[in-house]
């Protein structure tokens, strides 16, 4: 998140640009506030669990939105240099684990299991003390 406002707050004004760039822009706009908002989420401890759990479920939207501003902004080197491959490789594994989670669970191998028993945590902490 540090990184992002950084990039946010010293981004270098690009001129010559085509009509694509406030597409891209305003991507990353959508990107960077979406992630803000739930870090909020995250961090505002009266929100319910199953509400959380909902919003986390539009990460993925976010992080495609920022991965299409990384790909085609404008930027001071080619995302053919091997930094720019480091860093699409990561948006297209992102965008592929998002698409992933989103086909239905009867399309993804899964593994059953079952809980063999529980042990309390207390319980532990005595048992390493002594």
């Amino acid at each position: 998140m540090a990184a992002i406002l950084l990039h946010d707050t010293i981004d270098a004004e690009m001129t010559g640009l085509g009509r694509d760039t406030l597409l891209v822009e305003t991507a990353g706009e959508i990107a960077l506030y979406g992630l803000l908002i739930l870090v909020v989420i995250t961090v505002a401890t009266f929100i319910p669990y199953r509400l959380w759990r909902w919003t986390h479920r539009l990460m993925g939207v976010i992080f495609a939105f920022g991965a299409f501003h990384y790909l085609f902004v404008l930027k001071s080197f080619s995302v053919g240099d091997p930094l720019g491959l480091y860093v699409a490789a990561f948006c297209v594994l992102g965008l592929a684990a998002f698409a992933w989670r989103q086909l239905p669970s009867r399309m993804r191998p899964s593994r059953h299991y079952a809980v063999a028993g529980l042990e309390s945590a207390c319980r532990m902490q005595r048992m390493v003390a002594a």
